[in-house]
């Protein structure tokens, strides 16, 4: 059944102004160059971790973060895989969520790039040798995802609430789809009886 079999109206996308669209696109740019750049982070972090690189200096990727010290080449190879589908799916909540709407064609296009790159980057990786992160290390690895995107993610939170903020005023009343619709059609047909009680009372 419909909204508009039970005299609903669908509700018209809210309305705002260019100063509104304006600001949220002003708050989501720095959201997307950070999305960006942690990308480009990661994709020297993998370059490091290859086997051409680590061929002629097998301990070089130790500087590249604080779990590098504990994790092998290989467990390295999958924490970055790991890091790069969490950011891609951060992308990919601003490419569809609420603020999706309000995007600039740039940074779309940014946005859109980050989902190619980080695929193309999790290819890379995956011909190499690959260990699984287990025990007391699979809490280092979800603490160091967390840790990355906390700032990322708490932006994003912000930028949405932005969305809500702005639209609820600016939605219109819903237009009714159905004629009076059932409550429309109950009060009609009671005015109409008391209108009819009347008149024949007063003959």
């Amino acid at each position: 059944m419909r909204l508009g079999d039970l005299g609903y109206g669908l509700m018209a996308p809210p309305q705002l102004t260019p100063d509104q669209i304006t600001a949220l696109q002003t708050a989501a740019s720095p959201i997307v160059e950070a999305i960006r750049t942690d990308l480009e982070g990661l994709k020297i972090e993998g370059k490091a971790i290859s086997p051409e690189t680590l061929r002629d200096n097998p301990d070089s990727y130790k500087s590249l973060n604080d779990l590098a010290a504990y994790f092998t080449p290989q467990e390295m190879r999958t924490q970055v895989i790991a890091d790069t589908k969490a950011l891609q799916a951060e992308a990919s909540r601003v490419l569809t969520g609420a603020i999706s709407t309000y995007l600039t064609d740039a940074q779309v296009s940014a946005l859109n790039t980050v989902n190619d790159d980080s695929k193309t980057l999790i290819a890379y990786l995956q011909q190499f040798d690959l260990t699984p992160i287990t025990g007391a290390k699979s809490k280092l690895s979800d603490d160091e995802i967390k840790q990355r995107l906390t700032d990322l993610r708490n932006s994003i939170s912000t930028a949405e609430k932005m969305v809500v903020s702005q639209e609820a005023p600016s939605v219109p009343v819903a237009e009714q789809a159905g004629g009076l619709g059932t409550v429309g059609t109950i009060l009609a047909v009671g005015i109409l009886g008391a209108v009819a009680w009347y008149l024949y009372e007063q003959m």
